[in-house]
């Protein structure tokens, strides 16, 4: 592999660590930036080996020779042995390209849910991993980053993993994992382009399938066996399918016009620590949070992220954020929740059968994330039990989640009993609501 090919795939990994913690609200986040690095620490392996080969005036190859069968086929033969030259190797630095194909989708996709979930099929016992989940859960996009004609020669072959097998199980899954008794749509995404033979037989499944930027739709020309080239005919073929595929698309309901908040959002947004008025405060956990409001100022992203959305919020998380602020709340935090609420629009608590139905959580938050999946909205939160528990059950929310932050005022004032709120979450225990009773 050359040099600049190895500098090229370091690069894309680096983009994507880079960028990651913005997207860290998505389920999965975790998954691929474990993948990426696994492949950067294959790719640092190699550097230092060619580096230390190049010292030594020693520099390994690894030649690629044509099989004496097939033009098409390649063998590796490694010169003193060198374990950066490995077929193992050359395939996890191959998962690079692949990954950002993925990561540009997660970046693209409206409404992201999640990132390589695995859904299970109990019917016929097993589970299947998809790509990435967007439109709130309502679409299941499958990366195909191989050549088209490879995919067809597999399919063809019937060989194991081939493409007619994973249509058969994505369908038979999104029947098992309905949004709110709907299926999955299934999309796969070529990124070289598609035959004509797959793409027919995706459309006649019942499945759909889109195209990368500079991809194509191929079909078999007569005169050779093994190329492929786009014919007029087949041109128009092509436009017309994707026209069925964008159809696809707009069928999937997706209101991006408004965002749900919950009752941690609204307690962020008017608390004296993320409006700038919290300075020195003589405890230790709030101290902790001023630390954190520094680094990671949460009101901005907050604010970013509601650009220009309507803002609605269901009633029972109103109840419970009013309650909050009267009781906990300073002077100026309270006056700032009634400006809050001015701008907010309260709706009644709908709670879907999927949400309804969760073991953990309790009424507020399940009215909250309820009412969010109910009118197929983004909810607003900070990442809670309810959140983990349902990706336990393979229920994926739309969420974009936020650190916590309490309510500070009175805490500033000299001479107060403490009463500290404490929400447990799977990793960690996050102050959600600590400050001094009144006097």
């Amino acid at each position: 592999m050359p040099t600049n090919r190895i500098e090229e795939l370091y690069l894309i990994g680096n983009t994507i660590l880079k960028e990651l913690p913005q997207y860290s609200f998505i389920d999965g986040a975790g998954r691929i930036r474990k993948r990426v690095a696994v492949a950067m620490n294959k790719l640092k392996k190699i550097r230092k080996s060619r580096k230390d080969n190049e010292n030594n005036s020693c520099v390994s190859k690894c030649k690629l020779v044509p099989s004496p069968e097939k033009k098409s086929n390649f063998e590796f033969k490694q010169i003193n042995n060198e374990s950066y030259n490995t077929v193992h190797d050359i395939k996890e630095i191959s998962e690079l390209p692949y990954l950002h194909e993925v990561w540009n989708l997660v970046k693209t996709e409206p409404h992201m849910v999640s990132i390589f979930p695995r859904f299970q099929c109990k019917l016929h016992g097993y589970k299947i991993q998809v790509d990435v989940v967007s439109y709130g859960g309502k679409k299941w996009i499958k990366i195909k980053n191989k050549e088209a004609s490879d995919i067809q020669f597999n399919f063809l072959k019937q060989s194991s993993g081939h493409i007619g097998i994973t249509i058969k199980k994505l369908l038979l899954a999104s029947e098992e994992n309905k949004v709110n008794e709907h299926s999955p749509k299934i999309f796969f995404y070529f990124t070289k382009g598609v035959t004509e033979d797959v793409a027919t037989l995706i459309e006649n499944s019942g499945a759909n399938f889109s195209l990368g930027k500079h991809a194509k739709i191929f079909s078999d020309n007569n005169n050779s066996e093994d190329d492929y080239s786009e014919t007029t005919e087949s041109s128009t073929t092509s436009s017309t399918r994707l026209k069925k595929s964008q159809l696809e698309h707009q069928k999937l309901n997706y209101d991006n016009s408004r965002k749900n908040l919950g009752v941690h959002t609204l307690v962020a947004l008017v608390s004296n620590l993320t409006n700038g008025l919290t300075k020195n405060v003589n405890h230790p956990a709030i101290q902790k949070c001023i630390e954190q409001e520094k680094k990671n100022p949460v009101k901005q992203q907050i604010l970013n992220y509601l650009k220009n959305k309507k803002l609605i919020c269901c009633e029972s998380a109103v109840f419970a954020f009013k309650n909050i602020v009267s009781k906990k709340g300073g002077p100026t935090e309270q006056k700032r929740a009634k400006e809050l609420l001015k701008t907010i629009e309260i709706v009644p608590d709908l709670i879907t059968k999927r949400v309804a139905g969760m073991k953990k959580g309790g009424k507020v938050p399940k009215a909250v994330f309820g009412t969010g999946d109910a009118l197929d909205v983004t909810t607003v939160s900070i990442f809670s039990k309810i959140i983990t528990s349902a990706r336990c059950c393979d229920i994926h929310l739309n969420v974009w989640t936020h650190e916590s932050r309490p309510l500070t005022e009175l805490f500033e004032s000299k001479n107060n009993s403490i009463s500290i709120v404490v929400l447990d979450t799977p990793k960690n225990k996050l102050l959600i609501n600590s400050t001094p009773e009144r006097k």
